[in-house]
């Protein structure tokens, strides 16, 4: 599995954001020589170089593909240096229709807040994107069930991932499970009031969204 988070250092004068473009080896090169230094100097580095960051994402999606090796993509909020308006999941898009990454499980992460809607497209129109929820749950709270009733409204259950991001503090593992499991269920139980699932249909999609999926994407083992 690889990871992959188009952060980009507001100073460096370049586009930031998801919109990958295809970047010449000596720009990459020329790009790194300032990240060296940097890591060398103080020990450590956040890689937010534009061109050496969609340079190293295409050559890591041309593995990806030839071992069909799931890619994890941060989209929507997170880090407070990120360009939100540049963190669009559509920004993708020339990525998905390019033709050149149809066996890579393209993950994308943190439901894409605020743009849930817009990944509940991109999973829906393409079969190998996936909606990871991670962060936007425990994080959104109260509006879980909003984020999850937008995704499910229109992305298939068979796309939709529960994870907790698995970051900070250990208590929030506990607290997006409670809260996750919580939410589903809220919507779930709308989906059966509504008749758009019977009970074991609903079951069957519970079980999908809390483990089944991630299981299929990663190669794990389900019962």
């Amino acid at each position: 599995m690889l990871r992959y988070s188009a952060l980009l250092s507001r100073r460096s004068g370049a586009v930031p954001g998801l919109g990958v473009q295809p970047t010449p080896r000596g720009d990459a090169a020329a790009a790194f020589g300032p990240v060296k230094e940097l890591a060398r100097r103080d020990g450590r580095v956040r890689l937010a170089a534009k061109p050496l960051n969609d340079y190293l994402l295409l050559r890591a999606l041309e593995i990806a593909e030839r071992q069909a090796m799931p890619v994890q993509i941060h989209t929507g909020f997170g880090d407070a240096d990120l360009d939100l308006r540049e963190a669009n999941p559509l920004h993708l898009r020339p990525l998905l229709e390019s033709g050149q990454y149809v066996n890579v499980p393209f993950v994308l992460l943190h439901a894409s807040y605020p743009y849930v809607r817009e990944l509940g497209y991109l999973a829906a129109i393409y079969a190998n994107v996936y909606a990871d929820v991670g962060l936007a749950i425990p994080h959104l709270a109260a509006e879980i069930p909003v984020m999850l009733r937008q995704l499910l409204g229109l992305a298939p259950s068979t796309k939709v991932v529960y994870s907790s991001d698995a970051s900070q503090i250990p208590e929030l593992f506990w607290l997006a499970a409670r809260w996750g499991r919580r939410g589903l269920g809220t919507v779930l139980d709308e989906l059966i009031a509504l008749g758009a699932l019977g009970g074991d249909e609903a079951i069957a999609v519970a079980r999908r969204v809390l483990g089944g999926n991630a299981a299929g994407i990663y190669g794990l083992p389900w019962p």
